[in-house]
């Protein structure tokens, strides 16, 4: 188009209709104005297209990371969950066997038979003494 619009100026030096190549010239330089403002257009539309596709690639792998971290952060509360059920069971053993160890420990220095203080002696002495002597009169009060 520049050709042209330079083309039809020369021509306008050397040819008598010199008006009408002058109104040509101008129509071609509009013409390659709006071509230009078109190709800018575009390529302003095809760079807004491409951020956009960029954008969303982004969001996308943003969101398939975001996901991948939730996968794996699930799997680990999952292992430490299956982990913790596993130490619980093992400290109640742990402790089960601690206390039978402990009772066993402490049945077998109690004596088998208790003993009775000297209290509940001096009762069944005067008790024995007062069935000897036939007074049950004791009992029923």
């Amino acid at each position: 188009m520049l050709e042209h619009q330079h083309n039809c100026e020369e021509q306008g030096k050397f040819v008598g209709k010199a008006y009408d190549l002058y109104i040509e010239a101008e129509v071609a330089k509009k013409r390659i104005n709006e071509l230009k403002q078109q190709q800018h257009a575009k390529e302003i539309e095809d760079l807004k297209s491409r951020h956009l596709s960029m954008k969303l690639e982004i969001e996308q792998a943003h969101l398939e990371e975001f996901n991948k971290f939730n996968k794996e952060w699930d799997e680990k509360i999952t292992q430490f969950e299956e982990s913790a059920k596993q130490d619980e069971a093992k400290l109640e053993d742990k402790q089960k066997e601690d206390f039978e160890v402990v009772t066993s420990q402490i049945l077998s220095k109690l004596p088998e038979k208790p003993k009775s203080s000297s209290e509940v002696l001096n009762l069944e002495k005067i008790l024995k003494n007062l069935v000897k002597q036939k007074k049950y009169s004791w009992y029923l009060l």
